[in-house]
């Protein structure tokens, strides 16, 4: 399928992904000149009707999204019978490739961001009553920039669809209790297998694994996970309580919605003390223990004498019987006591009944909207009837990187039904927190980035060369003190190596000035090399010589090959040249020869008559171009020669007369 050209648009460049439904290709849209995703229906499902519909719903499904962290979809169609949906093009990996090369070192708050995204794009999906049904590590991207793409709507269905077969569903490792039963789901089926998701992201292991499908399956609707905590002891309580709340076995018991459960991770990433609105799931609950008198087991004998039967009894030792006694007596006494307190509470409950009797009253009711989400302008506008009757509304700032500015994060009480007095109280972001800079030099880097990281600041490290600043320690900052920065910015900070000696950074994807500005401040001679690359941008790096972590010393060489993006090829002339001539010239240019046609024509049979890319046109390399070769003229049947008398003349100097004068 290599080189096909789909609706005439889409030309396959390399396939990307299989899955057991589609094939995914990396391919150019011609008419936009830029990379996609292609996924095309296998054919050996062109004829099978379900999984067509099926295909149908993941286009129709994912098309009706749009939301940051949900891959995008731009094109639906069908090419000689073979379905096809045009997508986003994501560079990078997929969430299980990323946990399998972290083998567990996922630092919390990292996976905390992670899950953040992934929940955020289900809230979005859900909102559309649409359910994804297949949510695992293996449908989830994320990109050069860290940016999650969720994709995948394969077996999608509206909410309100109902019970699908387990066939139709996830893959066991991450299926639901009621999927795997065959039962009814609903957002809370997403939910549950994101919370498996985030236990295999925060621990870097799955909680139920076997050697079958049905082993796995029958985990999920009878076993308990292995608590989170034991697996990573610096986990916080707060994630745990939310991991297995969404992991519950009943529906009812996880999380209502997607928008909850990003609510909890949201202020356990803040405030990983704070208590979690979750279930609580204490140890000796779930899985605790409880001492019992031992039983013992006798055999009682027959009328006969013969052995009858056995009887499981409770032995009692003489200090059974003396502490009965005691507690019987100690009965008796709590026996007399209640029944006083009883009467006590009888006559305080006939005088309560009687004043509510004689004085009948009525709770005011009054409905509370849900702002969430809502600017402030939109919440004051629906919270303003309420301020009218007599609300108190308390406005509560905080900082927050995943919300806009200005947007409510959350609010109490929550949409319902609320009495008459009840103090309302509405959380709204104030964007990300302005932090102005300080000066880290000379400091050890472990507290210096220790301290980057607790104000919400992403710390990278290099290593550089220093004659007076101790090994280990800080010798500068990017950007330097008071900068004012965001949470969620980068910092990079320089640590000293000593005097004659560094570890070279790894500078594959950055961009080739700040790599050779660094570079040369740390007394290193940059050689530049360039090349084509139809994938990494102009000016991004595509490789280094020697490899990251080389041991450099002041003066040492790096050779740092950067792209020049996307070559560019311009078509040459091919009419009057024969196919092969035409084939050699396009190869010598980077182009490749498509499709041959032949037609009638004036032009010698054999020679290109017109070609599908004008000559002098600019293109990408390797773009295909068509050609027409003419078949000669279509020649008439010949006609028989008629033969022409031939007259002899007598030259003048021979003429005579045969009279004379």
């Amino acid at each position: 399928m290599i080189g096909t050209v789909l609706g005439n648009r889409y030309e396959l460049l390399e396939k990307v992904g299989v899955g057991g439904m589609a094939v995914v290709y990396k391919a150019t849209d011609r008419l936009l000149n830029r990379y996609v995703a292609v996924k095309l229906l296998r054919s050996e499902f062109q004829g099978n009707e379900e999984f067509i519909r099926r295909f149908n719903i993941e286009s129709q499904a994912a098309a009706s999204l749009s939301h940051p962290n949900i891959v995008s979809i731009y094109d639906v169609g069908q090419s000689e019978d073979r379905h096809y949906i045009v997508m986003e093009f994501i560079e990078g990996k997929t969430l299980k490739q990323y946990i399998a090369e972290k083998k567990g070192t996922i630092n919390w708050k990292e996976a905390c961001d992670i899950a953040m995204q992934i929940c955020s794009a289900l809230e979005h999906a859900h909102s559309k009553h649409i359910i994804h049904r297949d949510i695992k590590p293996q449908n989830i991207m994320i990109n050069t920039e860290n940016v999650i793409k969720v994709t995948d709507f394969g077996i999608a269905r509206a909410a309100s669809g109902g019970t699908l077969t387990m066939e139709a569903m996830g893959s066991a490792h991450y299926l639901s209790p009621e999927q795997a039963r065959g039962g009814y789901t609903d957002q809370r089926s997403d939910i549950y297998s994101f919370g498996v998701l985030m236990y295999e992201l925060f621990t870097g292991r799955l909680p139920f694994d076997g050697e079958t499908t049905v082993a796995v399956a029958m985990q999920h609707m009878q076993a308990e996970p292995v608590r989170p905590s034991k697996i990573k002891e610096d986990l916080p309580k707060c994630i745990e309580t939310i991991i297995l709340k969404a992991m519950s076995k009943e529906q009812r018991l996880r999380y209502e919605s997607a928008a909850l459960m990003l609510t909890d991770i949201k202020r356990a990433y803040l405030d990983p003390d704070s208590a979690a609105q979750a279930t609580d799931l204490e140890e000796d609950e779930k899985f605790g223990t409880k001492k019992i008198t031992p039983i013992v087991s006798i055999t009682l004998p027959g009328g006969d004498g013969t052995e009858q039967g056995s009887k499981n009894v409770v032995r009692r030792t003489e200090e059974d019987r003396i502490k009965k006694k005691k507690d019987n007596k100690k009965d008796i006494i709590a026996v007399v006591a209640a029944i006083a307190t009883c009467i006590v509470v009888a006559i305080i409950m006939g005088v309560i009944v009687m004043s509510v009797i004689s004085t009948p009253a009525e709770t005011e009711t009054y409905q509370m909207p849900n702002v969430k989400g809502l600017s402030e302008a939109e919440m004051t506008k629906s919270l303003k009837h309420l301020r009218e009757e007599g609300f108190e509304i308390e406005e509560v700032y905080e900082y927050d990187r995943n919300v806009e500015k200005g947007e409510v994060i959350d609010q109490e009480p929550k949409m319902g039904e609320i009495e008459k007095g009840v103090k309302i109280v509405i959380t709204i972001s104030s964007g990300k927190e302005q932090i102005n800079l300080d000066d880290y030099t000379g400091t050890p880097a472990e507290e210096a980035i220790e301290a980057l990281e607790n104000l919400g600041l992403v710390v990278k490290t290099s290593q550089e060369m220093s004659d007076e600043v101790e090994e280990g320690e800080v010798v500068r900052q990017l950007p330097s003190e008071g900068h004012v920065l965001e949470t969620g910015d980068s910092i990079r900070l320089f640590v000293s190596s000593g005097p004659n000696k560094f570890e070279l950074d790894n500078y594959v994807g950055s961009d080739v000035a700040e790599a050779q500005a660094e570079l040369e401040s740390q007394g290193v001679v940059v050689t530049i090399a360039e090349e084509h690359n139809d994938t990494v941008p102009k000016g991004i790096i595509i490789k280094q010589m020697p490899n990251p972590s080389s041991v450099m010393m002041k003066g040492s060489q790096v050779t740092l090959t950067v792209s020049l993006g996307i070559e560019i090829i311009t078509v040459p002339n091919l009419t009057d040249l024969t196919v092969d001539a035409a084939s050699d010239a396009l190869t010598n240019n980077k182009l490749k020869l498509g499709t041959v046609t032949e037609i009638s024509s004036g032009k010698a049979k054999g020679l290109i008559v017109k070609q599908s890319i004008a000559e002098k046109t600019t293109v990408q390399a390797n773009t295909v171009v068509d050609v027409w070769v003419s078949k000669g003229n279509e020649t008439a049947p010949e006609t028989p020669a008629v033969e022409t008398p031939v007259v002899q003349q007598t030259p003048n100097s021979a003429i005579t007369s045969d009279t004379g004068l």
